[in-house]
Formats: C-alpha cells, structure tokens, sequence
C-alpha cells in the first residue's frame, strides 16, 4: 500500500530515542571502510584503491548470477526511478547515477561515503525527519521494515513523487542499512489505466480532501518524556 499512516507512524516513534540517531557516521558499521574521512570529495577513489574493488570488466559473483561491473552499472541505471543505498553506519555510498537527467533526490558523485548529516541540510525539520527514518526501520519499530512518503512542493499542491525507504537485511535478519527508491507513479497510473481501459477520477470523498501534503507541511504528533509535543516533519 502507497498511502498508509506512514507519516504518522514515523510521528509516533520515541523522538527522544529518534534524536539519539547517529546521522554523523561515527559509530562504524559492520562493512565500514575505516581511516577514510567520510565526506571527502574524493572518498569513493580512496575506498577503491584501498579495498582493490572490482571494476569496468572485472567480474562479480551475485547470489544468482554473474556480472561485469559494467553490466552491473547498465542494469542498475536503467531502473525505473531512482535508487540509493546507505550502509549501518548512516553513509550514502551508492546511487544509480542517470547521466543527462534530472533527478527528483538530487545526489552526487561527490557526496558518496558522505555521512547522513553531510548529505541532508540542516534546514526546518530535515535532520529530524532523517533520524524518524532511520530510528523506526532500524529498530523495526511496530514490526515495519519500509515507510512510503509522498512528496510535494507545498500544503494544498499534487503530489511529485514518492519516496519509498526500505530496511535492508541479511539473510540472519540483521540491519544492514536502508535503500531509498524515489519514483513518479503518475505515468505508471496512467499506463496502468491506458492498457485496462479504465480513467482516473477525482473521488468526491477522499480520504484526504486537501490532498495528501509532503513531510515538510505535516505536523506530526509527539510524544517525548511523557508529554505530546507537536512539530513538523521536512522532506528529506
């Protein structure tokens, strides 16, 4: 399901645990490349001279198969929307880069081995928000391992797109980090209803008359050492 209480579930975490997230990167992850600065512009190059990563027409063995790093590259940039993983330390270290298009999350090359507080400004709510995101699917909080957020340019405007994080696990269930897939369903929808003859249509009792607001127009219910507090969330 796309819209759900997401939103209010990220809201209705623990804020004082949530604000205890570590988005600076200092606590070390189980695949951490250590001695490197997180955050350097030329980190990527240092971390592949110093772990001798595979690359252009080296091979790697997936759990189902066998790839260059090229192919791996031409599959992954052909994706629909776009898709970015960061690691259990709170470091962006991989994007599916799409040369000469506009990205709805605009990331860089530059910002990869960037810490989750180098990559979000801390501007309104976003460094919050960011911590409500990874605090809930780190902890599973209520059993959930993804939360969907929709996105739009201000309170009472359509939706742009949608933001789909979802927690990353290895096969003994341990946390290993969060991919974030952010994707335009509109021409999806529109497909979908092209191929099956059927139209969208406004429903004149919707569940959420004023459309449904990004992160940044939402004000979320708190709840911090026993008292309900009420602030915004930001778009990441």
């Amino acid at each position: 399901m796309i819209y759900d209480d997401g939103l209010l579930w990220l809201g209705n975490l623990n804020q004082m645990e949530v604000r205890q997230e570590d988005l600076a990167a200092k606590k070390g992850g189980r695949d951490t490349i250590t001695d490197l600065e997180a955050g350097a512009p030329d980190w990527l190059a240092q971390a592949a001279q110093k772990t001798q990563a595979a690359s252009g027409d080296d091979y790697v063995q997936l759990d189902c198969g066998l790839l260059t790093v090229n192919q791996i590259n031409i599959m992954l940039q052909s994706i629909v929307g776009e898709l970015t993983y960061c690691d259990d330390n709170h470091q962006l270290m991989w994007y599916n880069r799409r040369a000469g298009k506009k990205m709805m999350a605009k990331r860089t090359p530059e910002q990869i081995g960037a810490s989750m507080a180098q990559v979000h400004p801390d501007i309104n709510n976003v460094i919050l928000h960011t911590q409500q995101v990874w605090h809930g699917l780190r902890t599973k909080a209520s059993g959930r391992d993804e939360v969907w957020v929709p996105v739009s340019k201000g309170l009472h405007q359509p939706i742009t797109h949608y933001n789909r994080y979802k927690r990353m696990e290895d096969e003994e269930g341990n946390f290993r980090g969060i991919s974030e897939w952010v994707v335009d369903l509109k021409p999806l929808a529109e497909y979908y209803c092209q191929t099956n003859g059927l139209k969208m249509v406004t429903d004149p009792t919707p569940q959420r008359p004023d459309l449904v607001p990004s992160p940044g127009d939402l004000a979320f219910h708190q709840k911090e050492s026993g008292v309900d507090s009420v602030s915004g969330a930001s778009e990441s």
